[in-house]
């Protein structure tokens, strides 16, 4: 893959950005008890960009390739997905401006066994805190955080 390039959010990427956002879910080969329509994905996009959610996304040419969604004042690396297509690329990587965008510290959750998931945090100094049920759906989700300190 040649040289992709990340950019802030615009209105128009809803449906990039949905299509993404559902191909990757879906990828991950974990049971999913069902696939809510890309409509779904582009209504969450605009609910949660009105509640603070700030997004960048990954270009490869024209075509968005991955993103980003954080929620700043939560202090929560909300949403990271990459086509598929394009995964393994580094595009998840030059992703992780969540350290810049919250020098503070920030903390995410992730299906408990999504382990490409897991080991690409781990891999970027988050660290595994606790597991908890997933608040709507049920099932385990594991919780990392990360700081500057490490901690």
């Amino acid at each position: 893959m040649g040289h992709f390039w990340l950019r802030e959010y615009r209105a128009a990427d809803a449906y990039d950005v949905a299509h993404i956002w559902r191909e990757s879910w879906l990828s991950t080969g974990l049971a999913v008890p069902s696939a809510p329509p890309e409509e779904e994905f582009r209504e969450r996009i605009m609910s949660e960009i009105t509640h603070g959610w700030h997004v960048c996304v990954a270009c490869f040419g024209h075509r968005i390739i991955g993103f980003l969604a954080t929620k700043p004042k939560q202090r929560v690396l909300d949403q990271l997905f990459i086509s598929p297509s394009t995964q393994g690329k580094g595009i998840g990587s030059a992703l992780m401006l969540a350290k810049q965008q919250m020098p503070n510290g920030f903390w995410l959750s992730t299906d408990a066994k999504n382990e490409r998931a897991r080991s690409f945090y781990e891999k970027h100094g988050l660290q595994l805190q606790r597991y908890e049920a997933h608040p709507t759906r049920g099932h385990p989700t594991a919780i990392y955080a990360w700081n500057e300190k490490g901690s």
